[in-house]
């Protein structure tokens, strides 16, 4: 029996650990690799895929009733300001306030900002075509033009948006403040 032991401990060590090599050895990359013979390429719908549009709506739609007169409205100017841009002239630009459930209306103005800015919103959950990233989800606002914002003030609390440039350089925050509904402004 004492010389079965260690043979026993050999085939329970292998019996675990086996397994486990096997599913490491697995999950290594291979040394080359094509990402062109994974799947087919998906263009949701776009002219050359292979499937039909489905309804598919283009990003620009995604926006909050353009019917609801808005509650709050606010117009922001960015500036440059040599190496940098200001909103309203200041760096931070100004505070947003709004009551939970109000609809925010937020006018950009680009005055002269040569690579273009838009208002990227955080912890605001806003429409995709709201979203500030340009390239992404709206284009850059170009100099002498501007854009307009337009989402439901979510639960109280305190968020911030950032103005961007092209270049992705952050160059001023605002804060957007939103009360209770009983809370006084």
């Amino acid at each position: 029996m004492r010389k079965a032991r260690p043979l026993i401990a050999v085939a329970a060590t292998l019996l675990v650990l086996g397994p486990v090599g096997w599913w490491w050895q697995d999950s290594l990359l291979p040394d080359a690799y094509s990402l062109m013979s994974m799947g087919h390429v998906e263009l949701g719908g776009a002219a050359g895929g292979d499937h039909p549009a489905h309804g598919a709506r283009s990003i620009t739609e995604l926006v909050a009733d353009r019917n609801r007169p808005a509650d709050v409205t606010v117009t922001l100017t960015a500036r440059q300001d040599g190496d940098r841009y200001t909103v309203n002239g200041t760096t931070p630009g100004p505070a947003i306030f709004a009551r939970a459930g109000q609809l925010v209306q937020v006018r950009l103005v680009n005055a002269d900002v040569t690579g273009g800015v838009t208002l990227h919103w955080h912890g605001v959950d806003v429409p995709n075509a709201e979203d500030g990233v340009a390239g992404v989800t709206q284009d850059a606002v170009r100099p002498g033009g501007e854009h307009v914002y337009r989402f439901v003030a979510p639960e109280p609390g305190t968020f911030w948006s950032r103005s961007r440039t092209n270049r992705w350089r952050v160059a001023c925050s605002e804060r957007l403040s939103c009360c209770p509904l009983s809370h006084p402004m």
